[in-house]
């Protein structure tokens, strides 16, 4: 329900029907907060502060009872889901940095294959 009330959401922005995104995204706000409601205290936390704005409010946030609650719950459980994500973060990097090395490769066996500019069949430096 939530992915098709954000594109509906999506879709309105673009027609420029801003009466229908203010209603959607209520709704979807409102859907939001009761879904974060039934997650465990560390879940939660973790969820505000990746949606803080800056270092300084992520800050504030553990300041907070709520964020102190957060840390201590479950065993210290939320630095556990930190480096959990962390690990999932590096995954995705190590895979992009892959990726990229594999794109940077083939254009490379490509430009050896056709040769280099300026050198090869049909210039004037072939016969040199």
């Amino acid at each position: 329900m939530l992915p098709t009330l954000g594109l509906a959401a999506l879709q309105a922005k673009k027609e420029g029907n801003a009466a229908v995104v203010t209603s959607l995204e209520t709704v979807l706000r409102a859907a939001f907060e009761a879904k974060q409601s039934t997650l465990r205290v560390e879940i939660q936390l973790l969820n505000r502060m990746l949606a803080a704005d800056g270092p300084e409010a992520r800050h504030a946030l553990l300041d907070t009872s709520q964020g102190q609650e957060g840390i201590a719950a479950n065993d210290r459980y939320f630095f556990t889901l930190v480096d959990r994500m962390q690990g999932e973060h590096e995954g995705v990097d190590h895979k992009v940095r892959g990726a990229e090395r594999a794109a940077r490769t083939t254009g490379h066996r490509m430009w050896l294959s056709i040769g280099m500019p300026g050198k090869g069949e049909g210039t004037e430096e072939e016969g040199a």
